[in-house]
């Protein structure tokens, strides 16, 4: 995402696991889809034959992004089951979140970003993968490095794609970090109610999310909204209320 674009987050309630509901979640979607390499994906990404008859994908693969702490996530459960070969790619991965850290902590434009990685992170992505292809072959199927190579090699292409751009991140562990959340609520509150409960769940979400990520207490966000909604804030002007832009200069009605 761009520096100057807002920054926002969306939560989507479906009642079940059919890959209809992600399906038209990302149907209007243009942009880059990051994820893990959930074989739901691929159906998912596929909606019903179209009006010529060819199966057209929701989201296109050039338009898909691995995610390096599945990939890292497979080798760590390797090596802590005693294959220390495991760890070789845990230290590869090291390195390049040292390098992502440093762009972070230095404050460099997506474009900087890009050229430290093409310079740092690049030739260490090309060891990796050469290890993991000359490895794979040689392992026992089923064992937990051949599964960590496996899925390596599936996600190479994906994981690849995170370089090309500097907006991109090399992970989704933010999406992941905001569904620990939802989880942790779900042990708390045990069910939605309804189906219509669960919809309010997910918008809820999706305000109290954007809020996180432009930096906003979301307490004193909620009070300031909501007395403003109950003083009579002029529905024309609701959008003015969002997190993106309620982080700006405070506005005030007519």
């Amino acid at each position: 995402m761009d520096h100057d674009e807002a920054a926002a987050e969306a939560f989507d309630y479906t009642k079940d696991w059919k890959a209809d509901g992600p399906a038209k979640f990302l149907r209007p979607f243009r942009g880059f889809m990051q994820g893990d390499g959930y074989a739901g994906f691929d159906r998912a990404l596929r909606p019903p034959d179209d009006e010529d008859g060819e199966e057209a994908p929701v989201v296109p693969e050039n338009r898909r992004l691995g995610c390096g702490m599945h990939i890292r996530r497979k080798f760590e459960a390797a090596a802590q089951a005693g294959d220390a070969r495991g760890a070789i790619v845990l230290s590869y991965f090291k390195k390049l979140y040292d390098v992502e850290r440093s762009c972070k902590d230095d404050g460099v434009s997506a474009e900087v970003r890009k050229e430290r990685r093409a310079e740092l992170s690049m030739p260490l992505v090309n060891e990796l993968f050469t290890w993991v292809a000359e490895l794979h072959p040689k392992l026992v199927p089923g064992t937990l490095l051949h599964k960590a190579t496996r899925y390596a090699v599936n996600q190479e292409l994906f994981f690849r794609r995170c370089f090309d751009d500097g907006r991109f991140e090399i992970d989704n562990g933010e999406v992941e970090r905001q569904l620990r959340r939802i989880a942790i609520g779900r042990k708390n509150y045990l069910f939605a109610g309804s189906d219509a409960g669960a919809d309010r769940i997910a918008t809820a979400c999706t305000i109290l999310g954007s809020a996180h990520l432009n930096g906003i207490d979301p307490l004193a966000y909620l009070t300031d909204v909501i007395a403003k909604l109950q003083a009579g804030w002029p529905m024309s002007r609701i959008d003015e209320l969002l997190p993106d832009v309620w982080s700006k200069p405070a506005a005030t009605p007519n």
